[in-house]
């Protein structure tokens, strides 16, 4: 009887110290996919505004595990402007667990100067503490004014080098005055970080 009782506490001591690590292990790894980023200064992990995209890392841990880049020629001047001098211009794609999370667009000579948060991005986060999926409710009790609507399918409002954009789908009108103005379940859906806003 009593080898029967040493031997049920010693695989109960078993099963708890194996649960108690599996337990450990899995926070862990909740602890790193929960990481958060903040953009600091048009700094955003190993990128920075202003700086040049040529010796970026192929990945940066909890930020992105892979980027594609694509080079097209984009019109430096008004729309319809067919004698508007072209510039070449570099998009990076940044991919996290094969999802596109962020884009930076570099001039000629791959410079970072534009970095936009998409959908599935609400681990980085501004200083404001805004992220792409926050209320835009929210939002615009912060930055109630200067809302602008480009007939683009967004409306947007600019905080210092940071611009806000609110799908138009979640607004009763093009160009928001008021909280009401947006649905009750709105949010950011784009954020860009801009080298020069407003110049």
């Amino acid at each position: 009887m009593k080898k029967l009782q040493v031997l049920f506490f010693a695989l109960a001591a078993i099963l708890f110290i194996g649960t108690a690590q599996t337990a450990t292990a899995q926070a862990r790894t909740a602890g790193q996919g929960s990481r958060t980023f903040t953009i600091t200064n048009g700094k955003l992990g190993p990128i920075q505004i202003g700086k040049s995209m040529r010796s970026i890392p192929s990945s940066f841990a909890g930020l992105y595990d892979r980027y594609k880049k694509e080079t097209f020629d984009f019109s430096d001047g008004d729309i319809g402007d067919e004698d508007a001098p072209t510039v070449k211009v570099t998009e990076y794609s940044f991919f996290k667990n094969g999802k596109n999370i962020f884009n930076v667009t570099t001039d000629e000579k791959l410079v970072a100067n534009k970095i936009e948060l998409k959908s599935g991005s609400s681990f980085i986060k501004t200083p404001e503490g805004f992220y792409v999926g926050y209320s835009a409710r929210e939002l615009f009790k912060k930055h109630p004014r200067n809302w602008d609507n480009a007939y683009e399918g967004e409306a947007w409002v600019d905080s210092g080098n940071f611009r806000y954009c609110v799908n138009d789908r979640f607004l009763t009108t093009e160009y928001p005055t008021a909280i009401s103005h947006f649905r009750q379940n709105a949010k950011i859906t784009t954020i860009y970080y801009f080298m020069n806003l407003g110049e």
